[in-house]
């Protein structure tokens, strides 16, 4: 890929994408018998909802990951589909877009460290907090820190 269409993709997820991190809780995962793990899970995703299907279909064909139909439950809405990356792959793709990006850099920034630590720490949670943060929506959507109190 070339600069310009790397600073196009940034663009694309500064405006219409989420970078987050799931959870799912050990005491969920304790329901099920075979479950072996006694912590938290965390993956890190980075997905981008559109009903302009060309874009997510390009983001698909370039960046690999998943596409999924999302069907709106509310009938004045138009159905769409949306273009997902998890974990690693996640990592890679925020790495290469990390240049451009303007409005998500910080998202960006956490993600990339959340995914250096090991399976088991602790300081996963913060960073999922953290994320969550950066995702919120209302008033407090516009306090933007980074994990070291800094912005930039």
């Amino acid at each position: 890929m070339n600069k310009a269409e790397l600073a196009y993709t940034a663009g694309i997820i500064d405006g219409e994408g989420c970078i987050k991190i799931y959870r799912v809780s050990a005491d969920y995962l304790k329901k099920y018998k075979n479950a072996k793990r006694n912590f938290d899970r965390f993956t890190l995703v980075v997905q981008v909802d559109m009903t302009y299907r060309p874009i997510i279909k390009w983001l698909h064909k370039n960046f690999g990951g998943n596409l999924y139909e999302h069907k709106r439950k509310n009938l004045n809405w138009k159905d769409s589909l949306r273009w997902y990356i998890a974990s690693q792959k996640a990592g890679q793709f925020l790495l290469k877009i990390y240049p451009y990006l303007k409005v998500k850099k910080q998202h960006a920034k956490s993600a990339m460290q959340f995914l250096k630590l090991p399976a088991k720490s602790n300081k996963k949670y913060n960073y999922w907090l953290k994320l969550k943060e950066f995702n919120g929506r209302g008033k407090k959507a516009f306090k933007v820190y980074s994990m070291e109190g800094k912005d930039g």
